[in-house]
């Protein structure tokens, strides 16, 4: 079936479900379809753009979303894929404040608190990976993800004591199984619990560790966040801002 590309919103939401079924060639040619008679379609250059990351065509990638976020200054998750495309590409400062520009556009975001304390922590800046967590919480509460992130950060900070606090709370507020969604940059493991979704392994090799982390924290937010730069996985499952309906 041909997309009608007449409606690029209509068309996006096609390649999405292609995506969904794991047809991503259908999904690009869809993409592909709705810019070439809508060139400036933000949300389709995004997720063109996310399609070319986890194909690990980065530099097509960023062109993309820098392409997204020209016509769309407004739309934080936009900016969260340009931080998370710039930093396979590493070009870590610039990938540092387009995650900024994305929660200064949405202090809602997420995934946006979790990138941006991966990438402080890789560059050896733990303090400023734990602060970012800690207001990654204020905004969201609700989100699992953030405190595992903050109780590993305080462990490798060595304040045990509140590392033990933070994810034994994570513990009560997420029972029984604390299986918070596994977010988009993170690395294959066998420790996921219940998780139903499929996760593609990333076979980049990194030049300071493996690609796979060690099992010794929790969940391993930060063995693999300082060992490798991003594992690609499929752009249609993890948080819902990365689900087949993203962008919103």
């Amino acid at each position: 079936m041909t997309a009608d590309t007449a409606s690029p919103d209509g068309a996006l939401a096609q390649a999405r479900a292609a995506a969904a079924d794991d047809d991503l060639a259908r999904a690009e040619a869809i993409c592909r379809g709705v810019l070439a008679s809508h060139p400036e379609h933000a949300p389709t250059l995004a997720y063109l753009g996310l399609i070319c990351h986890h194909a690990d065509r980065h530099g097509e990638a960023e062109r993309l979303l820098q392409r997204a976020v020209a016509v769309d200054q407004r739309t934080g998750g936009h900016w969260l894929l340009l931080g998370v495309v710039l930093r396979a590409l590493e070009r870590l400062a610039e990938a540092e404040a387009a995650l900024r520009q994305a929660l200064a556009l949405n202090a809602r975001l997420s995934d946006g608190y979790l990138a941006l304390g991966a990438l402080l922590f890789s560059l050896g800046r733990g303090a400023e990976a734990q602060e970012t967590y800690q207001s990654g919480l204020e905004q969201c509460p609700e989100m699992a993800e953030l405190q595992l992130a903050l109780g590993n950060t305080q462990a490798a900070l060595g304040d045990a004591a509140g590392a033990v606090a933070t994810l034994r709370r994570a513990a009560l507020d997420h029972p029984p199984a604390m299986a918070p969604s596994k977010p988009p940059w993170a690395p294959p493991s066998t420790n996921w619990g219940s998780m139903k979704r499929p996760w593609r392994r990333s076979t980049r090799p990194s030049s300071d560790g493996p690609t796979t982390p060690s099992p010794g924290a929790i969940w391993g937010w930060h063995g693999w966040a300082a060992t490798t730069p991003w594992a690609r996985n499929r752009p249609w499952h993890g948080p819902s801002s990365w689900r087949p309906g993203w962008p919103r």
